[in-house]
């Protein structure tokens, strides 16, 4: 190869990513091209936003997991399998049980379902990507067990081959093919590569990566193996060797070698000074006072944004404590009639996804047809990016934790665009749990899980840290709604009196500004950022430990700042608010709205954070204090902002069974009925298929959006009339062809 591989490798915390990210930043400014980053998926977020503090272009760090890679290297080529689904993986999995089972001799009924679905699964794809079963199979102990799995490995393969199906191990396997025979396309313009976490690979997937070394000459690689991470099959060594044979350089880091950015240093070397730091957004010091306090200019200010033409998505409000401020930001904001939604940790029942969980349970208690429901729901409802992506996995698989456990074994199997929810929550998670006492307490039903997972031999696995992290998750909103012991089933019992209501809240709106407390925002970056509270005793905090801040976070922090002396009073923890406030000052692209009230009630000056004015020595920066210039009327509602806020086609206030049911059917349909009152006809189930019905409504949405756009944006009531105007001409043409046409 003829790029540079650089390999580092260290524990959590030695910072890898960092070092990576500032290397990679230095050779984009020396004119390098494009990126690509392979970043395991859980870090997707987090490589993303710190791309963006650092000035890179969204549109040059193209941000892939391995499996998006995957669909993008497949999807534009012919192959001769088709890659399974979820429902078909199980299914496979079934077969393979049912075939063998006379034969076998070492596994128990339960032994094979655990051994197969878990261990020996992983096995016989590593065994078909290597085409190395003695050299596997010699590891096996006892015989007998090797026996079972040989005989496993055969079926698997032949029943593969049969059936003309690509599992996602081969799925690898055949995308690093294409890429050695210069097959995918689009990695021509790729530079740089970034693959973070190679510890967590199957051989499969690392033969994918080892494909774009060996095939892009001119590219940069960097890959981060965490070294204190094993995994079963991951072979670091095997890996590491491959990699040097290849050139690259390989370094170990150890805990301490996090290289913090030059704001880092300065906030936590000898005094809080920041008189270098270089922002890349415009900076603005709202200073508010007496009528026109902080809150209100904020308002302001959002609300001139959004008048000038901003949408209200790309705006977001932060403050150190969300709880000490909410209602003052919820008041000004609703004045002006500003659209927001509420982020904050850990929220339990103002999380959208989390509403619709509990939609989708009450669903499956009225037998409506969940599983297209499911599908349906997070395709249609939520933006499938790769971020809302995960994010929509973490959290169903979070609520499925304690959402009645059987009873989501449906739903389960109704994932099949979210594979990895339907197979390892089937599979592991649910059997154990169903050995676990429901009066069990969060702690004990963690370790219940772990010893039925240590009995069928599956030992430390991600399942298990993720039940560990959303059982403390729920503990904790428990807490905070002031609950008491929590348990399973004291749970599902209030879930339950949740679900027998005739109504339910609609999900929560995500087109409006975003309200966050600064954790909940420290990863999240958004073109235009209000830092709400900057005022002396926020930063550093007047009490003695800041109980926003997680143990992680802490650790965090100080294993960064663990060499440094900061001249403040220990109990202050100043690290710490060192890092949170260089996390609030550095969400913004664009415009960054740094705001303190100047002035009290009674008129009294008042302090801003020392962090405040030692960042603003060294920034360039526009001062907004007194009160501002009102084009539009204060505390109304301006008829020009209303119009640019405006939802052209609101939905329901509430959802009843019959609307979820039509939505179930069909969104378009539901579209159609509840949202737009348009009922033009009706047409009967044997007379035309769903597929013509799902034609002719998508035909109606593109000669509206065609119309739309030749007349010009109109208000609600225009859009509304010239939709219904289309759908009548679509829909009447239908009946006299007796057939689905297309605009012309």
């Amino acid at each position: 190869m003829g790029g540079r591989l650089k390999v580092l490798v260290g524990p959590a915390g030695s910072g890898k990513t960092e070092r990576i990210l500032e290397e990679f930043v230095r050779e984009m400014e020396g004119g390098g091209g494009p990126l690509l980053l392979l970043p395991s998926s859980h870090r997707v977020r987090e490589v993303k936003a710190r791309f963006l503090s650092r000035g890179i272009p969204p549109g040059l760090a193209t941000i892939h997991t391995l499996e998006s890679l995957l669909d993008m290297v497949l999807s534009g080529t012919s192959y001769a399998y088709r890659r399974l689904n979820a429902v078909e993986t199980q299914a496979l999995v079934e077969e393979v049980v049912r075939q063998v089972r006379p034969q076998l001799g070492y596994f128990s009924e339960m032994g094979l379902r655990w051994g197969f679905n878990r261990v020996v699964a992983r096995f016989l794809r590593e065994a078909v990507v290597l085409d190395r079963d003695e050299v596997l199979l010699e590891k096996v102990e006892p015989p007998e067990k090797a026996k079972d799995l040989a005989l496993l490995l055969d079926t698997y393969r032949k029943l593969l081959k049969e059936k003309g199906l690509l599992d996602e191990t081969l799925a690898f396997m055949e995308a690093a093919r294409l890429v050695r025979e210069g097959k995918a396309l689009f990695l021509d313009r790729v530079t740089h590569l970034l693959v973070d976490g190679f510890y967590d690979f199957t051989v499969a997937q690392w033969a994918l990566v080892e494909a774009l070394i060996t095939s892009l000459p001119r590219t940069t690689f960097a890959l981060l193996y965490h070294s204190s991470r094993p995994r079963l099959f991951s072979l670091p060594g095997r890996l590491l060797e491959r990699l040097e044979a290849h050139g690259a350089d390989v370094e170990e880091l150890d805990e301490g070698d996090w290289p913090l950015s030059p704001l880092e240093r300065r906030l936590g070397g000898g005094k809080v000074s920041l008189p270098e730091v270089d922002l890349s957004s415009r900076v603005f010091l709202i200073k508010g006072g007496g009528p026109w306090g902080e809150v209100r200019w904020v308002a302001y200010k959002v609300a001139s944004l959004i008048r000038e033409g901003v949408c209200p998505r790309d705006i977001g409000v932060v403050v150190r404590d969300l709880s000490l401020r909410r209602g003052e930001l919820e008041e000004a904001l609703e004045a002006w009639g500003i659209p927001f939604h509420i982020t904050q940790h850990p929220a339990l029942a103002e999380h959208p996804l989390v509403n619709l969980a509990v939609m989708l349970l009450k669903a499956r208690l009225e037998d409506l047809p969940v599983n297209r429901l499911v599908s349906l729901a997070l395709s249609s409802l939520v933006p499938l990016d790769v971020e809302t992506r995960e994010e929509v996995l973490r959290l169903v698989e979070r609520v499925q934790y304690v959402l009645g456990l059987k009873t989501w074994r449906a739903l389960l199997k109704g994932l099949d665009e979210f594979p990895r929810a339907s197979s390892w929550m089937t599979v592991t998670l649910l059997p154990a749990l169903e050995a676990v006492p429901l009066r069990s307490s969060g702690g004990e039903m963690v370790k219940g899980v772990e010893e039925s997972l240590r009995i069928l031999g599956v030992g430390e696995d991600p399942v298990l840290s993720f039940f560990r992290e959303a059982m403390l998750w729920m503990v904790r909103g428990r807490e905070m709604a002031g609950g008491g012991e929590f348990n399973l089933e004291d749970f599902l019992l209030s879930l339950g009196g949740v679900l027998r209501e005739s109504h339910y809240s609609p999900l929560v709106s995500r087109n409006g500004v975003t309200v966050m407390g600064l954790l909940d925002g420290r990863q999240s970056v958004f073109p235009h950022l209000f830092f709400v509270g900057l005022h002396h005793g926020s930063f550093p905090a007047q009490v003695q430990s800041d109980p926003l801040l997680r143990d992680g976070d802490r650790e965090r922090i100080n294993r960064a700042y663990r060499s440094t002396i900061l001249p403040l009073p220990s109990e202050q923890r100043g690290e710490e608010d060192g890092l949170l406030f260089y996390m609030g000052v550095t969400r913004a692209r664009e415009t960054l709205y740094l705001s303190y009230n100047a002035r009290d009630e009674e008129g009294k000056p008042l302090s801003p954070s020392p962090y405040l004015t030692q960042l603003l020595d060294g920034v360039g920066h526009t001062v907004l204090e007194g009160a501002p210039p009102l084009p539009f009327t204060v505390g109304g509602r301006d008829p020009v902002m209303d119009e640019k806020i405006e939802p052209p086609f609101p939905l329901p206030q509430v959802w009843t069974p019959t609307q979820i049911e039509t939505y179930a059917h069909c969104p378009y349909a539901f579209f159609f009925r509840h949202v737009l009152d348009i009922e033009p006809f009706q047409v009967p189930v044997e007379e035309a298929l769903s597929t013509s019905i799902g034609e002719l409504y998508h035909q109606v949405l593109e000669s509206y959006e065609k119309a739309r756009m030749e007349r010009g944006d109109g208000g609600l009531r225009e859009n509304l009339a010239l939709l219904e105007e289309v759908a009548r001409e679509v829909f009447d043409r239908f009946l006299q062809e007796g057939r689905v046409g297309h605009p012309g």
